[in-house]
């Protein structure tokens, strides 16, 4: 059923690709053209490897010449001054580099925006640097020479073709990879991650591990190449892994398509051979160069692997039967066991006070909610308890674990699930995609083995398709399974929102204003919905200004007022307090017991 997901790559394409790539060879007109595209194999591999760091985990790089420097010149530096062997020095280069990027990209990826952006442009600085001030090892700017080729026992790589072949297996390898991580479970909690970071980890996903990993994995595919450069050309100098190389690599992945498999093949093909074609053009070259590029920009804006897309409407797969929805959550809390306790729990941004000393308890069974007026601190208290943000002062335990200071991935793996004030879906993946991604805390850890394209990873992608089917099901939007999901209605995308969060069977679920939006005949379903929840095994925490909700549903309510808990009981003795009824419900007490 995975090879009908809608964000899956065909293999076909990468086949008749590779199948190309073989012949080139034999169907090229001269040794310069093999040449040519030897280094359009090196800039694939930066390329794709970039691509996965960019287009998918969302995070910039303006530093990746420096791996690529990096590998060039400790793989050519040991077989230069060392004589060992490439086929040492490559591998040792990579696990340099990697550990390397490692040690640099945790710091530097928490950082967002253009201050990720200016923290790698450093590292790439950094590294072009100490390539002309470790002169004694390096040559400095005059460059290192006497790198071996690549051999095989007494045989020497010796002319173009039979570089291209080693280049392009390497390339063919990285392009294979990429492919396999695309094509799992790994690549739909990327595009996750790109989308909405701070729903991925509500989800149990460990950005900061997920970026890593793409960062590294980066970092060793340009290290490889710098590598394979050194050894091919023999004669590295510091100029080749400037800034502007960087820069080069940027517009390869833009250029083609960024966050598209076949976007940095295409553009690392277009920017490897236009310079070439225009070089006939002598002083024009430069400006033409520049209009090209413009062109490119201009009328393909989803770059020159758009062209590529289709707008057919996803395949669906071939079902044995309907889908029934889940029975019941995995592990479901006792109805009365004490789930989440609240202490005292307070947060202040700045001089501004949003939560003061708040404490309740949920327990197994229980609907509860919590209402006020705008501002009262109500979706801040969800971030406090999900780990989004971290309190001031108090603490929150869950089943006995104190969860305060845990992130929030962590939190969700314990078993809570929420959903959001504003709805953040996953726009780059279909609607099961999205649910798919709610059960990551159920998934085992198969990033190796995802690379790798091993079976065990495809199998469990198949169950967590059938799950996700059920839970759309259950929320009654089974037939919009494979449509983009930015692409539904807003009330439709409130139930994917919901069903994603309840793919996880968490113990205990946090609903922020659910109803918010949805028409009368809509609130009804939530409410019967929320119900049918707490049947399934799942406690609810509640936030929801639908008083007719409200009340309807819940088996307690606590109310907040400029942060602070101004009452807590039942549905009823809330709508009795005056309290409550002079900050909040005021003629609302009246209009719900109206029937109104």
């Amino acid at each position: 059923m995975t090879a009908h997901l809608p964000s899956r790559v065909p293999g076909w394409g990468l086949a008749l690709f590779l199948a190309a790539v073989a012949l080139a060879p034999w169907l090229a007109p001269n040794a310069y053209i093999v040449h040519v595209l030897a280094f359009a194999g090196l800039n694939v591999m930066m390329a794709v490897g970039l691509n996965l760091l960019m287009g998918y985990a969302g995070q910039v790089s303006l530093g990746h010449a420096g791996f690529y420097g990096l590998g060039a010149y400790v793989s050519g530096v040991l077989g230069a001054r060392w004589g060992l062997s490439p086929w040492l020095g490559m591998p040792l280069a990579a696990v340099a580099t990697g550990l390397l990027a490692y040690a640099v990209g945790t710091p530097t990826l928490r950082l967002k925006s253009y201050y990720l952006a200016m923290a790698t442009l450093g590292i790439g600085i950094v590294l072009h640097l100490s390539f002309v001030q470790l002169y004694w090892w390096t040559g400095g700017s005059s460059g290192l020479a006497g790198i071996p080729p690549f051999d095989i026992g007494p045989i020497r790589f010796g002319g173009d073709t039979a570089h291209y072949y080693l280049i392009w297996t390497f390339a063919a390898a990285a392009l294979w990879v990429a492919w396999n991580l695309v094509n799992s479970g790994v690549g739909r909690v990327l595009r996750a991650l790109g989308d909405s970071e701070v729903a991925a980890e509500a989800m149990g996903v460990d950005t900061a591990r997920e970026k890593r990993r793409m960062f590294v994995l980066s970092a060793v595919y340009a290290s490889l190449a710098g590598s394979l450069y050194a050894h091919y050309i023999t004669v590295i100098s510091p100029e080749i892994f400037s800034f502007l190389f960087s820069v080069l690599l940027i517009l390869m992945v833009a250029i083609g398509g960024i966050g598209r498999y076949w976007g940095p093949v295409l553009g690392a093909l277009l920017l490897t051979a236009l310079p070439e074609v225009l070089r006939r053009y002598g002083d024009y070259e430069v400006p033409l160069y520049g209009l090209a590029l413009m062109a490119v920009m201009l009328f393909l804006p989803r770059g020159l692997a758009g062209l590529l897309d289709r707008e057919a409407p996803a395949r669906l797969p071939a079902a044995a039967g309907p889908v029934a929805p889940p029975a019941r959550v995995a592990a479901p809390a006792a109805r009365g066991e004490r789930l989440l306790e609240v202490r005292g729990l307070t947060r202040e941004f700045g001089g501004v006070r949003a939560l003061h000393e708040c404490w309740f308890d949920v327990r197994g069974g229980e609907i509860k909610a919590i209402i006020g007026p705008n501002g009262a601190g109500k979706t801040t208290l969800f971030n406090l308890i999900t780990g989004v943000y971290a309190p001031t002062a108090g603490e929150v335990r869950f089943r006995g674990e104190r969860l305060t200071g845990r992130p929030a991935h962590q939190v969700a793996r314990l078993g809570l699930s929420r959903t959001f004030q504003n709805v953040q879906l996953f726009s780059s993946l279909s609607v099961v995609e999205n649910v798919m991604v709610g059960a990551a805390r159920l998934r085992r850890d198969a990033f190796a083995a995802s690379a790798l394209g091993l079976p065990g990873p495809g199998r469990e992608d198949r169950a967590h398709v059938d799950r996700a089917l059920g839970w759309l099901a259950l929320v009654g939007i089974g037939g919009a399974a494979w449509a983009p999901a930015g692409s539904l209605p807003f009330g439709q995308q409130k139930l994917v929102e919901l069903a994603r969060a309840v793919a996880a069977e968490p113990q205990l679920l946090l609903l922020d204003e659910p109803a918010a939006g949805l028409n009368s005949t809509e609130k009804v379903e939530m409410m019967r919905l929320i119900g049918r929840l707490r049947d399934l095994g799942m406690a609810v925490l509640l936030i929801e200004h639908d008083m007719r909700l409200v009340m309807g549903v819940s088996d307690r309510v606590v109310v907040l007022n400029y942060g602070e808990r101004i009452a807590e009981g039942t549905p009823a003795e809330v709508q009795a307090s005056p309290e409550v009824v002079k900050v909040y419900l005021g003629e609302e007490v009246e209009d719900v017991a109206r029937g109104h």
